[in-house]
């Protein structure tokens, strides 16, 4: 990616929003009557969802509305106003308001109805907006800061019916930490909120006065009680609870429960009421069984949900070890009084174990959405209580010797839940890596290698563009079909009776309906190539095929006798058929048909047109013909509009690469009403009445027909047509691939869409507001081997009303378009499969096919430790992932303390405890500070080594006790030294003919009992060899060091080698790495990541940005001279060019820089070198600053940066991946006239409140969050205006003085041509 001028002008686009969730809600916010939606806070913005169940009972969550916040969303909460249908949404973040949302679902939009101000904007401690907590009856909600401050907004309805909010009235307190917040639920009394409370007053004294501090501070429960009558909030009461208490649950009060509050702290519930004196019934929580546990760690909850049934209500919380209990209450009403509670007893019951969670959902269907820490989150359906299960022992307050003893249970599969859906999530993502286009067969798309998740649910995640495509059924035929349609037995069904497959001699016709099984009394030609089929009239169908047409009346009808128009007789199953014969020594080419018209080609460019008779009900042939100017290729008419006889218009494709648009109507018919004219032949046509997108105010999602046209060299063209005058404009461009594009009309989201086949599926469509056209990831293992279709129609059932039937060779696949509105989709590399069994006989393994997403959640993920770092082979294209977890027993270590446990017990079964309770199901053995596991494994992806074959883990190298591999990196060594510096550890070297043919090694920087910040007890630099043509690793040797090697990179041979601060040049030895040049002291903290660019070298350091180093290779000196004047904790970067670097840091902030112009030729023109020895230092630090380029926060921390192109034939881009699973991508802008346009559009944007202003945050302050916004422009802002409503687009245009389309066709192709 060379910056060739002086200036650089980015444009920021999102391709995978985050997926990591702050917190989720359940309520009724689309207003439906009995729905239940989900909203979801992620880092930046909030998504509404709603779990969706299919008929084979699998649940999804299908996305409402995604809301792009521009602002860090730290809290959120529910509330529906007394008497009212709806619940609204209260939004805490960092742009010190609190705001509130409403869900528009008839707009699809969410609108602001309330936004107050209380401080200042960003993340503070003192700034409310960490905690949120709202009254059950909708009457207050409460906003919290992590230290003193609290508001309390009254909450209510004017005559009008609309909601109004209060000023905000104090409940501060000086020297308070918060820790937990909720609502009580006291009924229609006084509302009542509850906060966990540390006060350090006292510490403050103690520190001040030279005192000892204590090591506990007391925590306080503190009741808030809003006075409604004297509208001000008072402290009402604040007792004292355990030390460690954290979390607070609020119990269900009125009618429905007992109320008060649950407060968990470390090993016990505790339940509180605000009545009477502070008495508390402690329960604690049951310990599952581990024989090599830490006694002295604390169990902590870290998620609940409370649920309301019919007559009692379900209490699940779930510990940081991932265990869900069940908490109950016991209610004596003869115990209950004005002050004193009803509750007499806590019992907690272990329920099931899931992975961790950030939030629990409970839905009255009976579904609990469990919303992943990280990693997949779970739609699990809820099959029992537990009431019934005797074999697990409840734990009561009201026991007799409770002691502080822990009580142990065994856990064990699911029992009460059983998962019914999965969503994939990228978070945490660790590292990545870009693959260009081409580099791996049978795939035709540029795409990231990520490497997902925690610990032994990590797993490797490939992220291409586009949509996922499920398949449902396969059938093999005996050859290749030459067409495939569907088609009803009434035009007013809602789905489809046939599927129609033609032949070179011949036509099989298929009836759907509980199987799908061939039929022949359908009245259709079966000895005959079928060149369309469609429905017609009520229940008739037309056939077309080179003799003619075929008219088939009633043909959901009874059998009968038949004639037919030429005046021959015959017996159709379906009814009556009528024939048209083509003329003697003519067959016809193409046809098109709707429900009311048929339109067909004869050879030589004749046009025969036909119209459905309303009184007869037959067809009838228009008198005069059109002949046109060259060959017809391809034919397409729309569907008949509503309320109107035909369609007006018919296009027409000839050879001389045009598409002429004709007039149907009586008084004009087959008249020419446009031309366009075409750089290639056109392969096919597709009318299509498709949404327009937008949210609200005239104009806004309304129907548009548009014209596609696929050409024979794989681009599709999308043209409006003039309703009108059938004019074609407002032109679109897209290359499809190099194989010619086939186009068939589809419904995909409720509406029409448009499916492209080519070297892929392409689908267009409108969902969310807004248009798509994406590829279809359509993973099925194709006959052809190259993932391609060749034939596709619309198919819709009862189960699967928006179903494809396609044709791919000699199979037949019928499945579904999934996840739309989607950018990109997620496929695991490899499936499940234990590395068990590879350590001990070291054979190659193929991962065991985990099947559906949901059963994958009691399979292995993949991966046995957190990823560390990523690497691919360049010519095989195997991936290495290093892997490594701290606080982890080794696997020989285990194994052992697990021995010495069973020894001691005499009990033989506890040897078998890891087996029994997978890591990647229950989570790890927690070892203590300074443990590690970690190990190096070998995947070959799917495809590499051809179409049709599955990925597995070929090889697995498990490192030594204590030792973590923290960075790796492919080192070309000479092929001399490769071969004959090195040898295996036994001696003998391998046959040349193992031996990578590139000299290829890999070189990985491990650290032996790492200990926060940086203390180890050794280091080394371990050296494999790749044989088997870079499909295996051999291991040669490890070298000691005397530093942490944060940072490996591969330097013209050698090896160069951040070791702490120094930097280090080895070269491969015979029995360890040589070093031959040293620079110490080359950064002030720790070398985190090497860049190599000729002679000079890029270092990044942790706290301190980047400088740039020279090597002198005359003397061995690595000399730094020049570096950032801005401090930046490093977290990736990647070299743009020569004189350009892009660097993030942990705080979210992208940046590139450069070496200014002059010094860089200064630099190079010096033919000794000596330039850089004598000069100054500057500001504590290297002689020379570099230059600022660009400035702009992400919104999330980058862990990955990547320069390449993501489209075929597109530019180059910088491409970034964060650590809450955001994939985005940094377009440079090449012409001023671009840059000015963006950055007119973004300015003028920054004034829609309902895009950039929805929750108060400035949209400038918040892309420049610690560095000022320089040389980026906001695409995801600038993308917000193909959601705005029409009267706001032509405001907006007004200001820019440019028509509405040319703004929607420079931002649509700004991203086809350079992302995705």
């Amino acid at each position: 990616m060379a910056a060739t001028t002086a200036s650089m002008h980015l444009h920021s686009l999102t391709l995978h929003a985050p997926t990591a969730a702050v917190h989720a809600v359940v309520g009724n916010f689309s207003g439906v009557p009995k729905a239940q939606d989900i909203a979801i806070a992620r880092p930046t913005s909030i998504s509404i969802v709603r779990v969706i169940v299919s008929p084979d009972d699998s649940a999804r969550l299908v996305p409402l509305i995604d809301v792009p916040l521009f602002a860090s969303v730290r809290s959120i909460a529910a509330f529906r106003v007394t008497g009212g249908h709806k619940d609204y949404i209260v939004v805490g973040s960092d742009a010190g308001t609190i705001t509130i949302l409403e869900y528009l679902p008839e707009q699809n939009r969410c609108a602001r109805v309330h936004c107050e101000t209380f401080g200042r904007s960003g993340v503070r401690r003192i700034v409310p907006g960490e905690y949120l907590a709202s009254d059950p009856k909708g009457r207050a909600v409460m906003i919290a800061a992590l230290e003193k401050q609290k508001f309390v907004y009254v909450l209510n309805r004017d005559a009008a019916t609309h909601l109004t909010i209060s000023s905000p009235l104090e409940a501060h307190k000086a020297s308070t930490l918060t820790l937990a917040l909720t609502g009580l639920d006291v009924d229609f009394d006084n509302p009542v909120f509850a906060s966990l409370e540390v006060d350090y007053s006292a510490v403050d004294k103690a520190a001040a006065a030279g005192n000892p501090v204590p090591p506990y501070v007391d925590r306080f429960l503190v009741y808030y009680e809003l006075d409604l009558g004297l509208n001000h909030v008072v402290r009402k009461r604040a007792d004292p609870v355990d030390p460690t208490s954290h979390h607070l649950i609020a119990v269900p009060g009125g009618s429905d429960g007992p109320g008060g509050v649950l407060v968990c702290a470390e090993n016990w519930i505790a339940y509180r009421s605000p009545l009477g004196p502070a008495i508390e019934l402690r329960c604690p929580l049951p310990r599952r069984v581990n024989y090599l546990e830490d006694a002295n760690r604390g169990l902590v909850v870290v998620a609940s949900v409370v649920h309301r049934l019919k007559n009692r209500f379900l209490i699940l919380v779930q510990s940081d070890e991932g265990d869900v209990y069940r908490v109950s209450l016991d209610v004596d009403p003869a115990a209950a009084g004005p002050d004193a509670p009803a509750v007499v007893d806590v019992r907690v019951k272990y329920f099931d174990t899931l992975a961790i969670a950030t939030s629990l959902l409970v839905l009255r269907a009976g579904y609990l959405v469990a919303l992943s820490e990280a990693g997949t989150s779970w739609v699990l359906r809820i099959d029992d209580l537990g009431d019934a299960d005797a074999e697990t022992p409840e734990v009561s307050a009201s026991a007799d010797g409770i002691s502080d003893e822990p009580v142990y249970f065994r856990p064990r599969d699911l029992t009460n839940l059983s998962p019914v859906g999965a969503v994939d999530a990228l978070h945490p993502l660790a590292c990545s890596h870009f693959v260009a286009a081409g580099v791996i067969p049978g795939e035709p798309a540029p795409h990231l290698y990520t490497a997902v998740g925690r610990g032994a649910r990590s797993t490797l995640r490939a992220v291409r563009p586009g949509i996922e495509g499920g398949e449902l059924a396969v059938t093999e035929v005996p050859e290749r079909p030459t067409g495939v349609w569907t088609i009803k037995s009434r035009v007013a069904d809602a789905y489809d009776a046939y599927i129609v497959a033609s032949f070179v001699q011949s036509t099989v016709v298929f009836a759907v309906g509980e199987t799908v099984e061939e039929v022949y009394d359908s009245g259709l030609a079966l000895d005959v190539r079928t060149l369309y089929v469609h429905h017609m009239g009520i229940d008739d169908m037309v056939q077309v095929h080179p003799g003619g047409v075929r008219h088939i009346k009633g043909a959901s009808s009874s059998s009968g006798s038949t004639t037919s128009s030429t005046g021959t007789t015959g017996t159709a199953g379906g009814g009556k058929l009528y024939e048209w014969r083509a003329p003697f020594g003519r067959v016809v080419t193409c046809a098109a048909a709707n429900a009311r018209q048929v339109l067909l080609s004869l050879q030589g460019g004749e046009l025969v047109y036909f119209e459905l008779d309303m009184v007869t009900g037959l067809l009838n042939e228009y008198p005069q013909h059109h002949t046109m100017s060259a060959a017809v290729t391809c034919l397409d008419m729309g569907a008949v509009p509503v309320g109107r006889l035909r369609a007006r218009y018919a296009a027409v494709g000839c050879v001389d690469a045009t598409v002429r648009v004709l007039s149907l109507e009586p008084t004009e018919c087959l008249e020419p009403q446009a031309m366009q004219a075409l750089n290639a032949v056109p392969e096919s046509l597709c009318t299509v009445d498709m949404l327009s997108g937008g949210a609200g105010g005239a104009g806004a999602n309304v129907a548009v027909s548009y014209l596609h046209i696929g050409l024979a060299n794989g681009v599709l063209i999308r043209s409006v047509v003039d309703p009108t005058s059938g004019e074609l404009g407002d032109t679109r461009l897209r290359f499809l691939g190099p194989r010619a594009a086939k186009l068939v009309r589809v419904r995909a989201g409720g509406a029409n869409g448009m499916l492209a086949l080519s070297t892929r599926p392409w689908l267009s469509y409108t969902t969310l507001g807004k248009q798509f056209t994406q590829p279809v990831q359509y993973r099925g293992d194709l006959s052809s081997g190259s993932g391609c279709l060749d034939l596709a129609a619309g198919f819709a059932t009862e189960a699967y009303p928006e179903a494809v039937v396609s044709a791919s060779g000699t199979t037949i696949r019928i499945w579904i378009p999934d996840r739309l509105g989607m950018s990109a989709t997620m496929h695991p590399i490899i499936g499940s499969g234990s590395s068990a069994a590879m350590l001990q006989d070291g054979e190659n393994e193929a991962a065991e096919d985990a099947g559906s997403a949901v059963a994958s959640l009691l399979q292995h993920p993949g991966l046995d430790y957190s990823p560390r770092a990523l690497a691919v082979h360049p010519t095989s294209q195997y991936v290495v992932v290093a892997e490594g977890d701290q606080n982890v027993y080794h696997a020989a270590e285990a194994a052992m303390h697990l021995k010495a446990k069973a020894d001691e017990f005499d009990d033989p079964s506890i040897e078998q405890y890891c087996d029994e309770f997978p890591a990647f199901r229950y989570g790890p053995m927690r070892a203590g500070r300074g443990k590690w596991a970690s190990q190096l494994r070998v995947v070959c992806p799917a495809g590499v080594t051809g179409p049709g074959f599955s990925a597995e883990s070929v090889q697995v190298l498990a490192l030594g006790p204590d030792e973590v591999a923290l960075s790796m990196a492919l080192v070309p060594f000479p092929p001399t030294t490769a071969a004959g510096g090195a040898q295996p550890p036994n001696g003998t070297a391998a046959t040349d003919g193992n031996h990578d043919p590139d000299g290829m090694h890999l070189v990985v920087g491990t650290v032996t009992g790492l200990e926060y910040p940086r203390t180890f007890r050794a280091a080394h630099l371990r050296t494999y060899r790749f044989v088997d043509g870079g499909t295996r690793l051999e291991f040669l040797h490890a070298t000691d060091m005397d530093a942490i090697p944060r940072a490996v990179a591969a330097f013209h041979g050698r090896v160069m080698v951040g070791a702490g601060r120094a930097l280090r040049i080895y070269e491969l030895g015979r029995k360890r790495l040589l070093r031959k040049a040293e620079a110490p002291n080359v950064v002030p903290t720790l070398v985190t990541w090497l860049g190599v660019q000729g002679a000079r070298v890029w270092v990044a350091d942790l706290e301190q940005s980047v400088c740039v180093a020279m090597y002198r290779p005359t003397d061995q000196r690595i000399v730094v001279f020049a570096d950032d004047a801005v401090a930046r904790w490093v977290t990736a970067a990647v070299l743009l060019d020569y004189d350009s670097i892009a660097v993030a840091d942990k705080f979210g902030t992208l940046a590139v820089l450069r070496v200014p112009r002059a010094l860089s030729k200064e630099i190079d023109d010096d033919p000794t070198g000596n330039r850089v020895l004598y000069d100054r230092p500057m500001l504590n630090g290297a002689p020379h600053k570099l230059e600022s380029v660009c400035e702009w926060f992400a919104g999330d921390q980058i862990t990955n940066l990547h320069v390449g192109a993501l489209t075929v034939g597109g530019r180059e881009t910088i491409v970034y991946s964060g650590l809450s699973g955001t994939v985005g991508v940094m377009v440079p802008l090449m012409s001023k006239d671009d840059v000015d346009f963006f950055a007119a559009l973004e300015v003028a944007m920054r004034g829609e409140a309902s895009a950039a202003g929805l929750v108060g945050r400035d949209h400038l302050k918040f892309r420049g969050m610690f560095k000022p916004v320089k040389g980026v422009t906001d695409g995801d802002l600038c993308e917000q205006f193909l959601s705005l409503s029409s009267d706001a687009k032509q405001d907006i245009a007004n200001e820019l003085d440019r028509p509405v389309q040319e703004i929607v066709k420079r931002i649509e192709d700004l991203r086809a041509r350079s992302a995705f």
